[in-house]
């Protein structure tokens, strides 16, 4: 059995700091590990990547081989900033995924998403995790429902 790293350490409290923004601004405490995040009914695959020296198209093809792993069609990674907040994280949106989203998205809901930057690299999208919360909740306002609480 191997001991943790620092990394791995500071890699996990990453991902639970971004599942830990998604319950709060979805209103939905039963999201996270078990990747269980819809959009439109389809699955969303996100994988979290703390330290970025990694290349960007190893980050990317980590992140798809562990949404074919899980049997998921729609997946992004989310990429820590350093001197951001979690909201100003960077989720990027690969171009077979903003396809999939498209085709399910009867309301044009994606149309009020605007990236930080056009395009990186073969089409990539790039947003906050601020802007990727309000998609996934139908561009209504984020947190929990104050009418709903006891």
């Amino acid at each position: 059995m191997t001991r943790a790293t620092t990394r791995d350490i500071d890699e996990m409290g990453f991902n639970i700091q971004v599942w830990d923004y998604m319950n709060w601004a979805l209103g939905d405490r039963n999201l996270g590990f078990d990747r269980r995040l819809h959009w439109m009914g389809e699955p969303v695959n996100v994988t979290t990547f703390k330290n970025a020296d990694k290349p960007l198209s190893e980050v990317l093809d980590e992140a798809r081989t562990i949404a074919a792993d899980n049997d998921m069609r729609v997946w992004v990674a989310v990429q820590h900033v350093t001197g951001m907040n979690i909201p100003g994280s960077l989720v990027l949106i690969p171009p077979e995924t903003w396809t999939r989203l498209s085709q399910l998205d009867a309301n044009r809901e994606l149309d009020g998403i605007h990236f930080i930057q056009p395009a990186v690299g073969n089409g990539l999208g790039v947003v906050s995790l601020y802007q990727f919360a309000l998609l996934m909740n139908h561009l209504q306002p984020l947190g929990p429902d104050e009418s709903k609480e006891d």
